[in-house]
């Protein structure tokens, strides 16, 4: 949520060209989400038992579910750092590096699935230390372009840079509450269903996750039409461009509603 806000406020002011506003706000997230992964990671490791719990996790899945719950909260601050580095590089207009990146952590993935999984018998361990290898690579690689390319974004990564702006940070909530707060009700609401279908077992609470793996990526196929509409839509209102905004909406629209329509049919 607070990624998207982010994103948004930044082609916003490269659109209007003010980079001075554009830096702040890359310090502003990069200290605020980092933060909050490490409170979050903290927080779930503190409550893991209790949490698996929550969920009615059934006795033949707890341990396998303690290891992979475990080992993905570790590698949350990747998350949220990827998610950083990405909603910079689409602020600024660029959403061929983010795909590139996560391509990177998808192939390696895969691979150390393989290797731990099949090879080195690590069971479900394997397959979450796999799954944090490749976005920590991932987050790691995107951080390395975006330094290396610091001055054609403005942002110099010296200490001082990553200081909380006031000004940035109230843009930042005003935009990233409500965008975090309507995602977390839409998972939380999965969460509370996904509770419920575990006490029938490990076969439903199986095809459940099958489930959610297929909706998920027909969701992420629709938002990342979305994510590139917010980036054009942010960069012509900086711009005062006010005429485009209309017309990417509807370019946008079309290709979501084709191309879910399609994909709920075939799947």
């Amino acid at each position: 949520g607070f990624s998207s806000a982010g994103q948004v406020l930044i082609a916003q002011d490269v659109g209007a060209k003010r980079m001075d506003a554009v830096q702040k706000t890359i310090g502003t997230m990069f200290t605020f989400l980092l933060s909050v992964s490490a409170a979050i990671a903290v927080v779930c490791y503190l409550l893991r038992a209790s949490l698996l719990t929550w969920l009615n996790t059934p006795a033949a899945a707890r341990e396998y579910a303690m290891d992979y719950l475990v080992t993905c909260v570790c590698g949350l601050v990747f998350i949220y750092g990827y998610n950083i580095v990405s909603a910079i590089l689409r602020g600024m207009g660029d959403s061929k590096r983010p795909f590139l990146f996560i391509a990177i952590a998808a192939i390696l993935n895969m691979v150390l699935d393989v290797l731990f999984v099949k090879y080195l018998h690590m069971e479900v361990f394997g397959a979450a230390l796999a799954t944090v290898i490749g976005q920590g690579v991932s987050f790691l690689a995107s951080l390395v372009y975006l330094y290396r390319r610091r001055e054609s974004f403005g942002f110099d990564f010296k200490l001082r840079s990553f200081a909380l702006d006031r000004e940035a940070m109230s843009k930042l909530c005003a935009l990233g509450i409500p965008m975090a707060i309507q995602s977390a009700a839409i998972n939380i609401s999965k969460i509370v269903l996904t509770s419920w279908i575990n006490l029938y077992g490990v076969v439903f609470s199986a095809l459940s996750g099958l489930y959610n793996k297929i909706n998920m990526m027909i969701g992420i196929v629709s938002q990342s039409f979305t994510t590139a509409g917010s980036s054009m839509v942010g960069q012509n209102l900086g711009a005062k461009k006010h005429d485009r905004v209309p017309k990417i909406m509807k370019v946008v629209l079309r290709m979501w509603s084709v191309i879910t329509r399609t994909l709920t049919s075939v799947l």
